[in-house]
């Protein structure tokens, strides 16, 4: 089943994101993770802070191997997703959504949406890939703009970050930015940073 996976379905390194979300997760809280994928950042919230998790995702396959892994997954498409409103029927400590927004037409409508599944002092947490990375930027000086199999070029995205159009777009759907965590780096990160991670509550 995993051989049928268009990413790897193993844990990531200590600079990614989803690491970096880990940590900021308080023990024994409730998690939706939108796009979870194969549930692997679930899992490790179960089994090492005994939170509660539940996950999304569109791909049948892998949330297959998700259902083994969490504690409740339903099959939906983020791109329409009021359809949410009629599968998930709690509201939760944290919503996470990593490498997610920029695979969708419309993220802002998910944003939006997703205010509804979080509790009153609840936070959302969401990491969108730097567009203005070095490695990005470097290239289009010589008009080079490729798409590649992952990473910040993965050719299955359609929406393209910097930190302050992602600042812009989660301030547009209703949410105050508490911090910004990077990826990568901790050094001129909107030149160096992989990822950009906002940690934002409802206005």
């Amino acid at each position: 089943m995993a051989d049928d996976l268009r990413y790897q379905d193993s844990l990531w390194p200590k600079t990614d994101a989803k690491e970096i979300v880990f940590t900021e997760i308080a023990d024994n809280s409730s998690v939706l993770d939108l796009g979870c994928w194969t549930g692997r950042l679930g899992e490790k919230l179960k089994k090492e802070k005994g939170c509660y998790v539940a996950g999304v995702d569109i791909d049948k396959t892998a949330l297959k191997i998700a259902a083994g892994r969490l504690d409740f997954v339903c099959a939906a498409d983020l791109d329409f997703s009021k359809v949410l409103k009629k599968k998930i029927i709690r509201k939760f400590d944290y919503i996470v959504l990593t490498d997610v927004l920029e695979h969708l037409k419309n993220p802002e409508e998910l944003l939006v949406t997703a205010k509804k599944f979080l509790t009153k002092d609840g936070l959302l947490i969401a990491s969108v890939p730097n567009v203005a990375n070095w490695s990005v930027r470097l290239p289009l000086l010589f008009g080079r703009f490729d798409y590649e199999e992952t990473g910040i070029l993965d050719k299955t995205h359609l929406r393209f970050f910097t930190q302050k159009t992602a600042r812009k777009m989660f301030e547009n759907s209703g949410y105050t930015i508490e911090k910004i965590k990077f990826s990568g780096t901790t050094i001129f990160p909107t030149l160096k940073a992989v990822q950009f991670i906002f940690f934002c509550r409802v206005k």
